[in-house]
């Protein structure tokens, strides 16, 4: 697969790498949320806030994943391949843009997020695996932080007789997860 889709001298993949990483990113994100503020449509407010909590928790989860998995990369360049974070910033902001505003946005996003994904390949900055792992994250990430009328969607809820919560430890001398569960 690797040998099939690496391409490093991809003009696209360069781009993405330079600009749509957690830099470029996280400075749109930033520059919605601010707009947001100053908005006086309540949906774009309400998007522009689970933006900005979706790529914050999101950086969070990743940081800490990748110090868990100490993954090589492809090229060996260091141990951070797993999961990838492009592709984990992009799902996680697209599966905000589809809950608030369905398809008509959403479906772009996706598009979007996946051709970011896709040039993560190409650049041989990651295995497929740390590209679907980011995209899963990034969505349920997405998708776990949105808000409507300042109440959780029913419809993200995993229930399991009450609400459940997993997150990474980390601190000296261990690493793991850890889960929750209220009734």
């Amino acid at each position: 697969m690797r040998d099939a889709i690496a391409d490093e001298d991809d003009d696209a993949a360069e781009f993405a790498d330079d600009n749509l990483g957690p830099t470029g990113l996280g400075l749109l994100t930033l520059g919605l949320f601010i707009g947001g503020r100053y908005s006086d449509d309540q949906r774009f407010r309400d998007t522009s806030y689970d933006l900005a909590v979706a790529f914050t928790v999101n950086l969070g989860y990743t940081a800490a994943l990748k110090a868990i998995t100490r993954r090589e990369r492809p090229k060996g360049s260091n141990d951070k391949s797993f999961p990838s974070g492009h592709a984990s910033n992009a799902f996680a902001l697209a599966s905000v843009a589809d809950a608030h505003y369905g398809k008509q946005v959403g479906l772009p996003a996706y598009i979007a997020a996946s051709l970011i994904g896709l040039s993560r390949l190409r650049k041989n900055a990651h295995w497929l695996s740390d590209v679907v792992g980011g995209a899963a994250l990034g969505h349920i990430v997405g998708r776990a932080v949105v808000r409507q009328n300042d109440e959780p969607l029913e419809t993200q809820m995993i229930s399991l007789g009450g609400r459940v919560g997993v997150m990474p430890s980390i601190g000296p001398g261990f690493k793991g997860i850890i889960m929750g569960v209220n009734f």
